[in-house]
Formats: structure tokens, C-alpha cells, sequence
């Protein structure tokens, strides 16, 4: 198993390194090299908003990972992230399908404050001593 991992690993490797070649042949070395720099900052940043949003809708709905918009995001700007051609083409696939016709999970609490009532309803039911506290400082004296 390991050296089948192994070997599509290091065809897809050299696959990149190919496209590369032929691309900054077409286009030009250095815009090539602008290309993939640019698309490495893409990449970065489409993972930290779209993580941060991820992170926001599993708050709400923990269940919502796989039918998420923002995973896909996460996905493609990981993909976007790897220097290379082909790793673009599949990211910008996966960032199309997720903002064509992919929809968020709309969560069925407006706040957080529904999602908890039923707990804080029966902590409210307790032993309640009521009172006040006051802390005093041996250096405040």
C-alpha cells in the first residue's frame, strides 16, 4: 500500500514539474514564477477566511463539515497553496462547484443563546445561594 502511495505521489510530482516546464515555456519564465507566487498567496489566504468560516459554521451545526461550502474552500485553497498547474486546475474546480452550486448549511438556531437554553434552564432550577461576594486584598490595606 505504502509503495503505491509511494509511486502516485512521485508521478504526480514529476506531472507538476512537467507543466511547469511547458507552461513557463509558453507564457515566459518569470510570469510563470509570478504565477505561482501569486497563486501560493491565494492559496494561503482563501484557507485562513474560509477556515475561520468553517470554524463559524461548525459552531452553530457540528454536522455541517461535508455539506459546507467553506470545506470545499478550505480544500482548493490547500490545493492552491501546492506550487504547480495541475494542483490550479483541480483547486479552481473545487472553488467554481462550491460557489455555483454548492449552498450553506443555514443553521436552525438564530443565536447561540437558543442552542443553550435547555441547559441553562436546568442549571437556573438549582440551589441558588444568593449574596455577595467581596474579595479583599492583603496589599490593598
Amino acid at each position: 500500500m505504502n509503495r503505491n502511495l509511494l509511486w502516485i505521489v512521485s508521478v504526480f510530482l514529476l506531472l507538476e514539474l512537467v507543466s511547469i516546464i511547458k507552461v513557463g515555456a509558453a507564457i515566459g519564465a518569470l510570469n510563470a514564477i509570478f504565477w505561482l507566487i501569486a497563486d501560493v498567496f491565494l492559496g494561503i489566504w482563501l484557507v485562513k477566511n474560509s477556515f475561520r468560516a468553517l470554524i463559524g459554521n461548525l459552531a452553530l451545526n457540528p454536522l455541517s463539515f461535508s455539506k459546507s461550502k467553506n470545506s470545499l474552500f478550505v480544500f482548493a485553497g490547500l490545493l492552491f497553496a501546492f506550487p504547480g498547474f495541475i494542483t490550479d486546475i483541480i483547486a479552481l474546480t473545487l472553488a467554481l462547484y462550491a460557489l455555483l452550486f454548492k449552498r450553506d448549511i443555514k443553521a436552525n438556531h438564530t443565536n447561540m443563546d437558543d442552542i443553550f437554553s435547555e441547559s441553562k434552564d436546568h442549571y437556573t432550577r438549582g440551589r441558588t445561594i444568593e449574596g455577595t461576594a467581596v474579595h479583599e486584598d492583603k496589599n490593598d490595606r
